[in-house]
């Protein structure tokens, strides 16, 4: 038998990038020597899955074109995607070609620019302030604030200390402060303890003998870490997609090597689960059909063989994208 232990959820939308299902009108390039190259077709609907979120960046981390590179930052605004380990900038498009958008941030503040925020006060600008460490900028940047979209050309302009280059009205970053935490627009870098919006739920985990649920890649002296997670249907609550609806729940079955690398991952997942931030509600990619539990953008290894590409094991990067992942949400 193994060790078995439970933690419960109690109550998410978020606002990590996911896979979607793609239109076949709909594609993605990168320019190569002077030549547009298509993407895979998982890259294609990953890099659609984060535009439709109308962030101006967010990094490629998963997808077979990115884990062979080492992960991209992926600019919607100049349309351009830079490989994280050498800074090598290449263009890249979209085919048919993205409409102006209106900055996703305004939207979600409920106005259309940045006259329309109120004043955040003294009190306010000092907790973001102590929060974020920003660097007050006394010169004009060029460039536009992605959250009001107009020049950065007038202060007071202000740059997060743990993004790099990104830099915003000290007026409009304010308003992005919410329940204690602040996501930079930018790439979704979290400031504070980010709190998700997960429904009822419960996280069993059980530690199994060597060669009980043996994992591709590994010794047979090794024993398996097994995460059971379950989802009733219930219905949907403030902060939700449609509060009042029903949702249908879920259930899965993951895996992580009982060594030194799996219980690390597995101490942040059950960080990541208290601050209810590994599922939420939304449109599931398999089926289409909506008001369904789904992941939330932390990947999780749901077969004990076959490697990257059937989500299991032998993935000689799987921890290091996963802590990544962890780490962007404020998990460390």
């Amino acid at each position: 038998m193994g060790n078995k232990s439970t933690v419960a959820s109690t109550s998410s939308v978020d606002t990590i990038p996911e896979e979607v299902n793609v239109d076949s009108s709909v594609s993605w390039e990168y320019q190569n020597e002077g030549e547009w190259v298509l993407y895979d077709k998982r890259t294609i609907r990953l890099i659609e899955g984060m535009c439709s979120k109308g962030l101006p960046f967010t990094t490629l981390n998963f997808g077979e074109w990115a884990k062979s590179k080492g992960g991209y930052l992926v600019d919607f605004t100049k349309m351009t995607s830079t490989q994280k380990e050498t800074g090598k900038c290449t263009a890249i498009r979209r085919q048919p070609p993205l409409k102006v958008r209106k900055s996703k941030v305004l939207e979600q503040l409920n106005t259309t620019s940045s006259s329309g925020f109120s004043d955040p006060g003294r009190s306010k600008l000092t907790i973001v302030s102590k929060l974020t460490q920003w660097k007050d900028i006394t010169s004009s940047i060029e460039g536009n604030c992605t959250i009001c979209m107009d020049t950065l050309s007038s202060a007071p302009i202000v740059q997060l200390s743990q993004c790099s280059d990104h830099y915003f009205h000290k007026n409009c970053i304010v308003h992005c402060y919410k329940n204690n935490f602040l996501i930079c627009p930018n790439c979704g870098k979290t400031y504070g303890v980010r709190v998700g919006n997960q429904p009822k739920g419960t996280m069993n985990v059980t530690t199994l003998p060597p060669g009980s649920v043996p994992l591709s890649g590994y010794p047979n002296t090794v024993g398996t870490i097994q995460i059971n997670y379950n989802f009733p249907n219930g219905k949907q609550g403030s902060g939700h997609p449609n509060p009042g609806e029903s949702y249908e729940g879920t259930s899965r079955t993951c895996y992580l090597p009982d060594d030194e690398e799996g219980k690390e991952i597995l101490r942040l997942l059950k960080i990541a689960w208290d601050r209810k931030l590994i599922f939420r509600i939304g449109t599931s990619v398999t089926t289409g059909k909506p008001n369904q539990v789904i992941w939330n953008g932390i990947h999780h290894k749901t077969s004990a063989t076959g490697g990257f590409q059937a989500f299991g094991y032998p993935d000689d990067t799987y921890f290091e994208r996963v802590k990544a992942e962890l780490a962007d949400l404020g998990v460390e």
